[in-house]
Formats: C-alpha cells, sequence, structure tokens
C-alpha cells in the first residue's frame, strides 16, 4: 500500500469539511436543492468513511482501486464523493500522481 493509501486512512470528517470549504464547493444538493449535508464519518475528529470503488479500464491491474469519501444530502441521501488520495494532497501539500 502506497503512502498516500495510508495517510488516506487517518483523513477524519473535518478534514473532509476543511477540503470542501477551501475548494469552495457547495454542500447545496444538486438533485433537490437542500442546503443541509452529513459527511460520511463518525465525527469530526473521527476517521473518515472510506470507500474502494474498483477501476474498470484496459490498463487496470487487478485490485486496482480508487479510494473515496464523502457527503450525503439530508433530504434526498443523494451521495457526492471526493477522491480520497485529492484530499490527502490537499491537506499534506503533496504532489500528485505519487503511485
Amino acid at each position: 500500500m502506497n503512502e498516500k493509501a495510508l495517510k488516506a486512512r487517518e483523513l477524519k470528517g473535518e478534514d473532509l469539511n476543511s477540503f470542501i470549504e477551501a475548494k469552495g464547493i457547495s454542500t447545496i444538493c444538486f438533485l433537490c436543492g437542500n442546503d443541509g449535508v452529513m459527511i460520511m464519518s463518525h465525527g469530526p475528529d473521527k476517521p473518515l468513511q472510506l470507500f474502494a470503488m474498483p477501476l474498470v479500464h484496459p490498463d487496470a491491474e487487478p485490485g486496482d482501486t480508487a479510494e473515496t469519501a464523502g457527503f450525503i444530502c439530508s433530504n434526498c441521501g443523494h451521495v457526492t464523493t471526493f477522491a480520497a488520495s485529492l484530499i490527502v494532497e490537499w491537506k499534506y501539500g503533496e504532489p500528485p500522481n505519487d503511485g
């Protein structure tokens, strides 16, 4: 497991919230217009819930995944996800594509 993936496991709810604010990402649901989201973690200082999504493309190796974190609309349940590696890059100031 690469270092970025290990750091992703250390991300907390407050990290995703800060990432969203720093990037100017709207928390208004684009499906229903509700302005209320729930970050998928067990609390601001608790680990984010990460989801490993299999990568399916011609160059993918067996078992290649993209880890994501996200939030859920408190009205309609729409899920918005973000690549955990980009949150790590933002938090630690790391260059992209390091593995």
